[in-house]
């Protein structure tokens, strides 16, 4: 019966990704706006609502205050991104950064109409350069700076296939950028599929200096941004505020904060 279950939605979404209306437009759940999304491409946005991510969208309403300043590592198509202009209100900031080409169309339509929203579109790493960014068509989300990225790879054998394709992007890092601007985050999160780690050597300055609070998605070198991150200072949390002594495999999104901060309640 499982197994019968599965076949079907396969086919389905073999139909769906070729028999579909393209581009369209909804509410945001979150914000009320109107936002721009490919109706396939961009499913998991419509289809779950309010339930995608809500233990994580309520954690960034628990740690995003008005007035913050937000780093976005990873915007997508600006979801999250809009949520973020949300919390910190007028008064406060989101510097967003999306280097893929196939992303970047939905974010600047989404954010256009939003002042305190600044879209960078290059990468962030351990230091500034020319890399290589591997695009995936099939949602977005898993553009990577990692060759053969294993979660890319495991779609690869879901019902519809992701094409690769390779786009050359400047990478800068965040203590440069924190350097070149003066505005200090508040609050990072970093979504960039399995470079995550690159991206935090290249805070070293910021994460000794001023102890931003972070939502970073851990996808790799799990055992060395414990360490990091140890050595810094920082506690960390799951998206329902329980303890972690460590970044467990498997559990992605993890929520760092200074020891002398409390998950608020």
């Amino acid at each position: 019966m499982i197994s019968g279950r599965r076949s079907l939605r396969r086919m389905g979404l073999y139909v769906f990704a070729r028999v579909n209306p393209g581009d369209i437009h909804i509410r945001h759940h979150h914000t009320g706006e109107r936002i721009r999304l490919h109706s396939f491409r961009h499913k998991g946005y419509w289809y779950h609502g309010r339930q995608r991510e809500r233990d994580v969208m309520a954690a960034f309403s628990r740690l995003v205050r008005p007035g913050d300043r937000v780093l976005e590592a990873g915007g997508h198509i600006g979801y999250i991104t809009l949520y973020f202009a949300k919390l910190v209100g007028p008064t406060g900031t989101v510097a967003v950064f999306e280097p893929g080409n196939n992303n970047l169309p939905y974010l600047r339509a989404n954010v256009a109409d939003q002042p305190t929203i600044t879209v960078h579109p290059v990468a962030l790493g351990s230091e500034s350069g020319d890399l290589e960014l591997y695009l995936e068509d099939l949602t977005g989300q898993n553009n990577s700076l990692v060759p053969d990225f294993d979660v890319l790879s495991a779609n690869q054998g879901n019902a519809v296939h992701a094409t690769v394709t390779r786009q050359p992007v400047t990478v800068t890092t965040i203590d440069e950028h924190v350097a070149a601007t003066g505005a200090v985050p508040d609050f990072i999160k970093i979504d960039i599929e399995g470079f995550e780690y690159e991206a935090l050597l290249g805070a070293a300055d910021t994460l000794e200096r001023h102890h931003p609070r972070m939502m970073v998605e851990v996808q790799a070198h799990h055992t060395e941004i414990t360490e990091r991150l140890h050595g810094l200072g920082y506690r960390f949390y799951g998206a329902n505020g329980a303890p972690l002594d460590v970044i467990p495999q498997g559990m992605e999104n993890i929520f760092c904060l200074p020891a002398d901060m409390p998950w608020p309640s």
